[in-house]
């Protein structure tokens, strides 16, 4: 087994390399002695003179939320007329970024059929009831859709259709969307 390092002179020119490795047997081995850079950055903020934090993937999720997020577009799974929406917040506090099942969004609507109760333009808040990324649940199972789909509500949280088309998600019963509940042909 031969001992060789990632670069002739103990440095790393090449991409995807990092000084401290060594490759024996085409393994990569920590080198002793040598400090090892980190391949993952975390959130903490850079201390002065320390190495510098890289912002975090755009489609990076927290506690197994949907990416749902501003300027996502959502087929509307009831009978209000709107066909799909495009998010424009996501409510529950100014840092929220994503929403998943059960989570209220302010969307605009951007194809409705002529003549229903709501048109092209139109501001609405909807709630999530499908969403395509994967939501793990308690008992350790997952859930996912073939869409992103929501249903449009009144400001009191009731729907404003009086169908719903689909399936939704168990979480709304959790958090308390009755009527839609009961309005759905399934939940899953």
């Amino acid at each position: 087994m031969q001992r060789r390092p990632a670069h002739a002179d103990g440095k790393s020119e090449k991409a995807g390399r990092r000084p401290g490795i060594l490759e024996i047997a085409g393994q990569p081995r920590v080198r002793p002695g040598k400090p090892v850079l980190p391949l993952v950055f975390s959130h903490v903020p850079a201390r002065a003179g320390g190495p510098r934090t890289e912002p975090q993937d755009v489609h990076e999720q927290k506690d197994g939320l949907a990416v749902i997020q501003q300027e996502s577009r959502l087929r509307v799974a009831d009978n209000t007329g709107a066909k799909e929406i495009l998010c424009i917040r996501v409510l529950g506090g100014s840092s929220r970024r994503y929403a998943g099942i059960g989570d209220i969004i302010v969307a605009t609507v951007k194809d409705a059929i002529p003549g229903a109760g709501v048109k092209k333009g139109d501001v609405v808040k909807a709630v999530v009831v499908r969403t395509v990324k994967e939501k793990r649940r308690a008992d350790g199972s997952y859930i996912r859709f073939d869409e992103n789909a929501a249903v449009l509500i009144k400001n009191d949280g009731d729907p404003r259709g009086t169908r719903i088309f689909g399936p939704v998600g168990r979480e709304l019963r959790d958090k308390r969307y009755m009527k839609i509940i009961s309005l759905a042909p399934e939940v899953l």
